[in-house]
C-alpha cells in the first residue's frame, strides 16, 4: 500500500505531468516531421542529441562538484578529528555500541548500528571536544562513523590475511576453555575456570555486569546439539548463576536453536567466535 501511495503522489506531481507531457509532444512533432519533412527531422535529431550531451554533462559536472565538496567536507572533519585527539573516542565509540543489538529503526552501516539516542549524545560529546558537527543534520556524524568503519573493516581484512591462522581442531576439550576464558577477560569481564571432572555443565562462569553467565565450550567436529544447551541450562542453577552461554568451534543443530529459544541460552558459534578473537585479542582462529 505505502508503495502505491508513493507511486500516485509522483504521477500527480506538476513538474513530472510537464516533463511527460512535453517529451510526448516532442516524439508526435518528430515523427510528423520524419512523415512530411525528412531534412528537418534530422537536423531537429541533431539538435536533439546535443542538448541530450549537453544536459548529460551539466549533470555529471553536478554529480563531481557534489562528490568534491562532499570529500572536502569529510577531509576537514577527519583534520579537526586528528587535531583534538579523538579518534580514538570514535573506534571506541563503534566498538563498544555498534554490535549492540537495537530494536525499531536504528541507524546502520555495514556490520554496525546504533540507535538515535547513542547518535545524539556521541555527536554531543564530540562538539564539546573541540568538533563543529553539525546538529541540523546527521551528514557529519555520518561520514565520521562511515570512514572508520571502512577502515575498521579494511584493517581487519588485512591482518586476517596477513596472519597465520590457528586451528581450534588442534585442541583438547579442556584446552579450548582458555581462548573463551582469554577472550571475555579482553572483553572487559570477569572470567573464572570451572571445567575439569564432574563440571556439571559448566566451563566458565562470567560476570557481565549484573548478569552472572554459565558458559559451556565445546570443541567439536560436528554440530552441536540440544543436549550441550540442555546441560548448560541447567548449570545455571548449580553455579547460582542468571543466564547461560554454549560456545563451541563448529555449528549448532536445528534442535539446539529450538532448546535456546526455549531456555533462553545464548548460542556462539565458531564464526562469531572466531570474530571475537581476532576483535578483542588480534588472534586469528579457525
Amino acid at each position: 500500500m505505502a508503495y502505491r501511495r508513493r507511486k500516485r503522489e509522483s504521477d500527480d506531481d506538476p513538474t513530472f505531468r510537464l516533463v511527460f507531457s512535453l517529451l510526448a509532444l516532442y516524439l508526435i512533432w518528430m515523427v510528423g516531421l520524419y512523415l512530411t519533412n525528412r531534412t528537418a527531422y534530422w537536423q531537429w535529431l541533431g539538435l536533439s542529441i546535443v542538448f541530450v550531451v549537453v544536459i548529460l554533462g551539466i549533470v555529471i559536472g553536478a554529480l563531481k562538484f557534489l562528490a568534491n565538496k562532499k570529500k572536502k567536507k569529510l577531509d576537514s572533519i577527519l583534520s579537526d578529528l586528528k587535531q583534538n585527539g579523538l579518534e580514538g573516542d570514535v573506534n571506541n565509540f563503534i566498538d563498544s555500541f555498534g554490535l549492540e543489538k537495537k530494536t525499531g529503526k536504528p541507524w546502520r552501516y555495514d556490520r554496525s548500528s546504533f540507535s538515535w539516542e547513542q547518535m545524539e549524545r556521541f555527536r554531543k560529546i564530540l562538539n564539546e571536544k573541540g568538533m563543529h558537527l553539525s546538529t541540523d543534520k546527521w551528514d557529519d556524524l555520518s561520514f565520521l562513523l562511515k570512514y572508520y568503519i571502512e577502515e575498521k573493516a579494511d584493517r581487519f581484512m588485512r591482518d586476517s590475511m596477513s596472519v597465520a591462522p590457528r586451528k581450534f581442531t588442534d585442541l583438547s576439550g579442556s584446552e579450548f576453555e582458555n581462548p573463551p576464558l582469554r577472550l571475555f577477560g579482553a572483553m572487559g569481564f570477569s572470567a573464572d575456570l570451572i571445567g575439569g571432572t564432574g563440571d556439571q555443565g559448566g566451563d566458565l562462569v562470567v560476570n557481565m555486569g549484573n548478569d552472572r553467565v554459565v558458559v559451556q565450550a565445546k570443541c567439536y567436529a560436528n554440530s552441536v546439539g540440544n543436549a550441550a544447551v540442555q546441560q548448560a541450562n541447567a548449570a545455571k542453577a548449580i553455579y547460582n548463576c542468571s543466564k547461560a552461554m554454549v560456545v563451541t568451534n563448529s555449528n549448532f543443530t536445528k534442535e539446539a536453536f529450538v532448546a535456546a529459544r526455549a531456555m533462553n541460552v545464548e548460542l556462539v558459534d565458531g564464526g562469531k567466535l572466531s570474530g571475537w578473537l581476532f576483535q578483542y585479542l588480534k588472534q586469528n582462529w579457525k
